[in-house]
């Protein structure tokens, strides 16, 4: 079983129970996802690192402040035109490039309606992304990523498409986050999106950070990569105290 739905089911049975202890979550691990013991220990401790859940009087229980993955719908009108706002300028930054990868993202299916120039191939590894330049007459071919696809997100993630990664250079990359913490750092909620997007800055020798304002220096979960090594952020002109952007990396604002 993959590690994600492992962790999964490992969250939902410690919410279930509201407390339990470690030799209780390992028993429940090893039983219901025949992993040895060790590997099921892991498990609980990378819950806890990235502070899913945390430890009350020796008893592992879920952390009630963590922020809950809110629905597709709710984050497709969250902020809805400061995502066009964004998506429009990033469109334009697009230039000559023929080839483009383009992470999933409610603000990067809006972008991908706004692509106006030739594109021979784009990647990507987003369900709805994929729709959407199904339906763009300036986009040649489409290739995706594969892996599981992750509901909440419509994005295919796992083993496979951090595979089908190897061996590609992108010139050019269209990303997003969860949010960019306080230290700078982009982050995203789920432990295996966060992995495929760590890899896309790796193989690609430009990347664009598309993000609105309600997520810039907000609490982080899992961190991807600090925002020095991101070439372009592109925000609405709702952000406050941009300058602590700009001192690591090139700050657009949409107007």
């Amino acid at each position: 079983m993959e590690k994600s739905l492992r962790l999964e089911g490992l969250l939902n049975f410690i919410k279930g129970t509201g407390k339990v202890s470690m030799r209780q979550a390992i028993e429940y691990g090893t039983a219901h996802f025949n992993k040895p013991p060790l590997t099921i220990r892991r498990d609980i401790k990378e819950l806890q690192k990235y502070h899913y859940i945390s430890t009350e009087l020796g008893l592992l229980k879920i952390n009630v402040n963590k922020e809950i993955e809110t629905t597709r719908s709710q984050k497709i009108e969250k902020n809805y035109n400061e995502k066009l706002m964004i998506a429009r300028e990033a469109a334009k930054l697009i230039g000559n490039e023929k080839i483009l990868l383009v992470s999933p993202g409610t603000t990067m299916e809006t972008f991908s309606r706004f692509i106006n120039t030739k594109i021979e191939y784009l990647y990507t590894n987003g369900f709805e992304i994929t729709k959407q330049a199904l339906t763009n007459q300036y986009i040649d071919r489409i290739i995706v990523l594969g892996g599981r696809l992750r509901p909440q997100s419509l994005a295919f993630t796992g083993p496979q498409a951090l595979n089908a990664l190897d061996g590609l250079n992108f010139p050019l990359a269209f990303i997003t986050g969860t949010n960019i913490d306080t230290n700078g750092y982009l982050c995203n909620n789920h432990i295996e999106e966060a992995e495929i997007i760590k890899k896309i800055i790796k193989v690609s020798e430009k990347v664009i950070c598309l993000l609105d304002s309600s997520k810039i220096f907000q609490n982080g979960f899992i961190r991807i990569t600090h925002i020095s090594d991101i070439d372009i952020v592109i925000s609405d002109n709702k952000i406050k105290d941009q300058h602590l952007l700009e001192e690591h990396t090139k700050l657009i604002i949409a107007k």
